[in-house]
């Protein structure tokens, strides 16, 4: 760990069995109180502490220092609970942190901000709110969560952002990523989007492809909880651009397929006109 400058006894010891056995150099921390310290600097020792340890693309994404990061990633590959973990880290670790959490949908919006309350409670030392309701939580700390509606004018009333999570990003109005992108800017913020593909259309395209983010992809066969045959299952059941999109994290449409996907997308979102993508 190359944050441990100081090679005082503890620091030694702990040392030694992170190279023998994690979960023994985390016991360690906890006895000595280095946890602490292992958890402000690094996302991952904080997610070890309340006894999960993460996968290695969740481990890259908790440790990732980029200021815009893309995350394409499967169905059910855990990636609201990561950006969950990040956010409560922040909210714990960072000063006057102000974590806002815009989706295509209020439900799904909420169900991140429920995640990110129900790690604080699974946290060792949990924040303490001054505020809560189902939209927002005001921490002792300074600390501030909240969640708003998919609506350029609702986003635009928001100043300071520390961390901006979009969910489901590739189904968020790209008016309302117009909106969201300068407040970020100002503030210095984090702007992390996540979701599956939905097509070669939309902001969470271009981040993925312009090669100004930080794009992690993260397809169903990095799971380790998603088994080969489950999967082998959804390719026969689902049409092939489709599963593509959803569990490979690809952006192409099938070439089976008469219609391109894309142009029926178009169709249906108001934010796009088909005569973009001709």
């Amino acid at each position: 760990m190359s944050f441990i400058t100081h090679m005082d006894p503890v620091a030694e010891r702990f040392k030694r069995l992170l190279k023998q056995d994690k979960l023994a150099a985390l016991d360690f921390a906890r006895e000595t109180g280095l946890i602490r310290s292992l958890s402000k600097l690094d996302p991952v020792w904080h997610v070890m502490d309340m006894g999960i340890i993460p996968d290695p693309w969740q481990a890259k994404l908790l440790r990732s220092q980029s200021r815009n990061i893309a995350v394409n990633c499967s169905r059910q590959s855990g990636k609201s609970t990561t950006c969950g973990w990040r956010a409560h880290h922040s909210l714990t670790f960072k000063p006057n942190a102000f974590v806002l959490i815009v989706s295509a949908s209020i439900r799904q919006a909420s169900e991140l901000f429920d995640k990110i309350v129900e790690t604080n409670a699974k946290s060792r030392e949990p924040l303490v709110a001054t505020t809560n309701n189902t939209r927002e939580v005001r921490y002792t700390n300074g600390a501030r969560l909240v969640v708003v509606p998919s609506s350029a004018d609702t986003v635009r009333g928001f100043s300071g952002v520390t961390d901006l999570i979009e969910d489901e990003a590739a189904f968020v109005g790209d008016d309302v990523y117009a909106a969201c992108a300068p407040m970020v800017a100002a503030s210095g913020g984090t702007h992390i989007m996540l979701s599956s593909p939905q097509g070669q259309l939309g902001h969470f395209y271009i981040a993925c492809t312009s090669g100004n983010w930080e794009v992690h992809k993260v397809t169903a066969r990095d799971i380790p909880r998603i088994s080969q045959e489950w999967l082998d299952q959804q390719k026969k059941e689902m049409p092939s651009f489709q599963f593509n999109r959803e569990y490979m994290g690809e952006f192409t449409a099938d070439d089976d397929v008469v219609f391109d996907p894309d142009l029926i997308y178009a169709a249906i979102r108001s934010n796009i006109k088909v005569m973009d993508i001709l």
